[in-house]
């Protein structure tokens, strides 16, 4: 609305400015000097706010209004010639002057481009300009033909009076076409209004032209009142952007519809066509009445089919390049996250074409090839990399490239000094390869394999190798020996010293081992304390002979922690020359070193096939024994123990006994270490216990009833709760049993806290066949025990042996301080009870009477409580 107010004032002003003259009755000459005044005066302010609109812009814009502000100031400048040319009387057509309104015209153009220019991207540009300008010519030709036929001008007057309005109107065409594919943003107002000032110029210059050819041209005419309006446009267009720059929206816009643009774009060279056919035809140069009216027809028909086909190739060919800007937009994603996904990689790249030319690398490959900062993309490779690397690398690529086959290696690069994994694959047109330093996986790798193949602790081939070479060996058919060697006595150094000092003794026995082996023989450690040979033979007396020089190897004891340590060696010994299936060799050494360990060590023993046997009959006696307790095979014998200073019967042993179906009555010598073995002892043990508490609650309330346990059985967890049940389960009153264990139960020191356990419960704790085995006067301070037991081998010259006396009379006095009561075993003579019968609290043995059934137990009760010849003679000695 504002708009229209100031549009119509604008109109109001012009006619009263035009009217003045008339209006007051001016003469002639001042009405022409107001006429010149005011048409300096629409310039003069289009050319201030042009200026003023340029210092508040930037970019183009600025740029743009600099040209048109330049245009309005040539204008002025070519006015005020003229007019001085005019006063002075030199008013002849054309003269130098006009040349400065062609420059205005060509400035205008410029700004004009550049204004609509900077916001679309429509193909407006100097190109356009020269073809419209030269329709225009055309058109301009056409219309005008008559009155440069008739021109009253010069040649060459007729021609720049001819130029003038073609210029003007190609400008103000060209300033349509820009004005269409302009954005929908707030300058579109003032490139209207820019669009309008040219064209009304065009008018101005075209009315202009027609007068001076005519001579019929006067000041104040038509000419004068359109450039006075073009002029105010101007103004107008450079106030309203000097508005937008105030607002700082001038950038702020709305692209036009695709479209729009691209009718746009179909309509310039249509309406070219039109323009020179339809000026032809209203000018009568195609002919008078029909004539025109058919090429006037002809022009729209023309028009028409060139705007189709050219939106037609504008559409194709924008379709073309959104195909093409989609898939280089694609191309170009692609080619990113390729770079990206190669960047992040931990492997090196490098992208080689089939010249061998770098066409990419990415940052680790610089880490690994420095030299690739200082040649960079399109390098050589041979020229980055060094001599010796081409000669390992050239040939696998080469072959990359021809067969397409992809190359996996790994090699050693001195120059560089790494182990290098690459892998190259081909592009089709190069090669690309992915490389990484691999020396810490080589090493660790190396380690892994170092690790199988040997022993970790002592540096000794493994199991896995000893089992490859012997099958390589065996399968060779030389005559080769195995010798398995199992160390005495290395479980009790291990449970009571600790295993640091048993790892530094297996690692002096493997060097005392290597020091003693051929160096064509291969040593293993298969384990634990087992190790073993394979070695080649001529006879069988090399390999004993071997076995000898070993065992007389381990004759000087070890000196580990400030101790001497014993270490003997038990070898087993089979070869292929008394052994017809190589593939025993390993099963034979074994039977052997099993005969040479139950020989109690230190013995190098030969496969024989009768230790096979035994072994057999061992297996087969374990898997009977493991079906006794089901078959109800097992039965306990009880031995009674007599108090010395009552000759009465206190209690009973209980001694396991297995009676066989077939064997008849197997020895506990003989199943007792085999079941311990097997782990059959929980099972038995358990059965053993319940028995005897069972037969104990026949007895007399004051007889106890003593059971063993196993070493074995202490490592159960459920040990004490089994104990427990027994007593709950049978009803036995648990002050009268008393549990016996050997000293090998104190080697364990997880064993203790299970005796205190029991112990607690009120149980009697005996330690049996004390003297034997692990002695040590350290037992009897790490654990109180309530009874201590001497071994028989100690009661048996007791009576004769001085050496015998001073050791039982020691034992007895260290018992009795250490609040234990002491009982002598396998007494079997009435020396031995005379002597024993002083000192220690009870006695059992064969002199008092042997293992018996639980029938003849309740029986020999009997006698005893009706007084038997046994009770009377023991009294009577006493009495003595």
């Amino acid at each position: 609305m504002v708009r229209l107010l100031v549009l119509a004032m604008g109109a109001c002003a012009l006619t009263l400015l035009w009217r003045v003259p008339h209006l007051f009755g001016w003469s002639e000459n001042a009405a022409l000097d107001w006429l010149a005044a005011t048409q300096m005066g629409g310039p003069t302010l289009a050319a201030a706010l042009s200026i003023t609109a340029a210092v508040r812009s930037s970019g183009r814009d600025r740029l743009a209004w600099g040209f048109i502000s330049a245009g309005s100031l040539t204008y002025i400048l070519a006015n005020i010639a003229y007019i001085a040319a005019a006063s002075e009387g030199q008013i002849a057509f054309p003269t130098p002057i006009d040349t400065a309104f062609f420059v205005m015209a060509l400035l205008f153009a410029v700004g004009i481009l550049l204004y609509g220019r900077g916001r679309h991207s429509a193909a407006v540009d100097t190109y356009n300009f020269i073809l419209l300008y030269g329709a225009t010519i055309v058109g301009t030709l056409f219309l005008l033909h008559h009155e440069i036929k008739a021109s009253r001008l010069s040649e060459f007057g007729t021609l720049v009076a001819f130029l003038y309005p073609a210029l003007w109107c190609s400008i103000a065409a060209l300033g349509a076409i820009v004005l269409a594919l302009h954005p929908r943003d707030k300058t579109r107002l003032p490139m209207a209004l820019l669009t309008a000032a040219v064209a009304f110029e065009g008018g101005a210059d075209f009315i202009y032209a027609v007068q001076l050819m005519n001579s019929a041209y006067s000041v104040g005419g038509w000419p004068h009142i359109l450039w006075m309006v073009s002029a105010a446009l101007i103004a107008w267009a450079a106030a309203e952007h000097c508005l937008i720059a105030r607002s700082a929206g001038a950038n702020a816009h709305m692209d036009i519809g695709e479209r729009q643009r691209t009718w746009s774009q179909a309509l310039a060279p249509a309406a070219i066509l039109f323009v020179i056919l339809i000026t032809g035809s209203i000018s009568g140069a195609f002919g008078q009445g029909i004539y025109q009216y058919f090429s006037a027809s002809l022009a729209v028909v023309l028009a028409t089919v060139v705007g189709l086909r050219e939106y037609w190739i504008v559409t194709t060919r924008n379709r073309l390049e959104r195909i093409a800007d989609e898939r280089l937009l694609r191309l170009s994603d692609s080619e990113m996250r390729l770079t990206s996904v190669l960047e992040s990689t931990s492997d090196s790249v490098l992208v080689l074409d089939a010249q061998w030319r770098v066409r990419f690398f990415n940052t680790q490959a610089l880490t690994m090839i420095p030299e690739l900062a200082d040649f960079g993309v399109g390098a050589g490779l041979w020229d980055v990399l060094r001599p010796e690397e081409r000669e390992t690398y050239e040939a696998g690529y080469e072959s990359v490239l021809e067969t397409g086959e992809p190359l996996e290696l790994e090699t050693f690069n001195a120059s560089r000094q790494m182990w290098i994994g690459l892998r190259a694959y081909s592009t089709g047109n190069g090669i690309s390869v992915f490389f990484r330093d691999i020396s810490e996986q080589r090493r660790i790798r190396d380690e892994i394999v170092q690790l199988a193949h040997h022993d970790f602790l002592t540096g000794l081939y493994s199991r896995v190798i000893f089992s490859r070479k012997l099958s390589e060996a065996i399968a060779s058919s030389r005559m080769t020996a195995v010798l398995l060697i199992d160390l005495d006595s290395f479980k009790e150094i291990n449970d009571t010293l600790g295993h640091g000092v048993g790892d530094a003794v297996l690692i002096e026995v493997a060097e005392r081992l290597r020091s003693c082996t051929p160096k064509d023989c291969l040593l293993a450690r298969l384990g634990g304390d087992e190790f073993a040979i394979i070695m080649d033979i001529c006879a069988v007396s090399d390999v004993v002979d071997l076995g000898n020089r070993i065992t007389q190897c381990f004759a000087t004891p070890f000196r580990q922690s400030d101790q001497s340590l014993t270490v003997g060696v038990s070898i087993g010994i089979s070869s292929t020359a008394t052994i017809s299936s190589g593939s025993d060799l390993f099963t034979k050494a074994d039977i052997a070193l099993y005969e040479a360990k139950a020989r109690r060590g230190g013995n190098v023993v030969v496969f024989e096939p009768a230790m096979e046997i035994r072994l057999r009959d061992r297996k087969k006696l374990l898997e009977d024994l493991s079906r006794a307790v089901e078959n109800n095979e097992l039965e306990l014998a009880y031995q009674p123990l007599l108090d010395t200073s009552s000759s009465r019967t206190v209690g009973f042993e209980a001694l396991l006994r297995w009676r066989h179906p077939v064997r008849g009555l197997v020895s506990p010598v003989q199943f007792i270490g085999l079941a311990e073995e097997s782990g059959l002892i929980g099972e038995i043990g358990e059965w053993a216990l319940r028995a005897a508490c069972a037969e104990a609650t026949k007895w007399p309330s004051e007889l106890s009833i003593s059971v063993n346990l196993s070493t074995r059985q202490l490592a159960d967890e459920g040990l004490v709760n089994m104990i427990v049940s027994a007593l709950m389960d049978t009803g036995l009153d648990h002050r009268r049993l008393e549990l016996e264990v050997t000293e090998s139960a104190l080697l364990q020191e997880a064993n203790l806290p299970v005796l205190k356990s029991i112990q607690d419960l009120g149980i009697s704790l005996a330690l049996d066949d004390f003297g034997t085995g692990y002695s040590s006067l350290s037992y009897l301070q790490r654990f109180q025990f309530n009874k201590l037991k001497i071994d028989r081998s100690f009661i048996m010259d007791v009576s004769e042996n001085g050496k015998s006396k001073a050791i039982v009379s020691a034992v007895v006095e260290l018992a009795r301080m250490l609040g234990m009561s002491v009982t002598a075993e396998g007494v079997e003579t009435q020396a031995q009870f005379d002597w024993v019968a002083k000192c220690c609290d009870q006695v059992q043995g064969y002199f008092i009477s042997r293992p018996m059934s639980a029938s003849d137990a309740a029986a020999y009760l009997v006698k005893e409580g009706e007084g038997n010849r046994f009770l009377r003679r023991g009294r009577a000695q006493l009495g003595r």
